[in-house]
């Protein structure tokens, strides 16, 4: 009997080495398949302009540059100043670069982190601004949120209105479900919805309902 386990043994160990061989080899593959999968392609740069294919992410980086975006775009990035552009629909505007201003058909969020930006965009999901010299013109913005200080808006109507910072200007229609003030010396001028902030702990604030 250990004759001929002695004779078996040997065989079976090259069959066992070369399976385990041939499924190293096919991990190996599927991992560099899997790695190029996850490899993105970096976003168009189109500060000359152009369009966006549906839900594509781009961005703007040159400085002074005159984009006119139109389509679909997902997330929009622009980092470069003095950016004079119009994008009509995306997703998200992020605003890294200085004194833009861009023109905008209906968009989700601007994200605003340059100083001296202004927008003109009809439809706006969100404003957020982190920087100083904010200024939205628009029909409607859901949900307008001012942490920085000497911003303006003037639309329509907002949803939400919150205030963090000093000296902004904010002349509207209607406020109907949301209204914070927690900056100094603010003035918001509007008409109907909500009578009042149901926050204010600044001061030197202004109201006209």
């Amino acid at each position: 009997m250990n004759q001929q386990l002695r004779k078996f043994l040997p065989g079976t160990g090259g069959l066992l080495l070369a399976a385990a061989a041939l499924m190293l080899s096919g991990c190996s593959g599927a991992t560099t398949e899997g790695s190029k999968a996850v490899a993105a392609a970096p976003a168009r740069d189109l500060s000359t302009g152009g369009n966006c294919t549906e839900g594509e992410n781009i961005v703007i980086a040159a400085d002074e540059a005159t984009p006119v975006i139109e389509g679909q775009c997902g997330t929009v990035q622009i980092s470069g100043n003095g950016v004079r552009g119009n994008i009509a629909q995306a997703d998200t505007v992020e605003l890294t670069g200085s004194n833009a201003t861009i023109l905008g058909t209906q968009w989700g969020t601007a994200d605003v982190k340059g100083e001296g930006v202004t927008l003109n965009v009809d439809e706006l999901a969100k404003l957020e601004s982190q920087a100083k010299g904010t200024h939205l013109t628009g029909k409607r913005v859901d949900e307008v949120i001012l942490g920085a200080d000497d911003a303006s808006v003037n639309a329509v109507d907002a949803k939400v209105l919150k205030i963090d910072g000093n000296n902004a200007t904010v002349l509207l229609d209607e406020i109907s479900e949301a209204f914070e003030v927690h900056g100094d010396h603010n003035t918001v001028n509007w008409s109907s919805g909500l009578e009042a902030p149901s926050v204010d702990t600044g001061s030197g604030n202004t109201y006209t309902f």
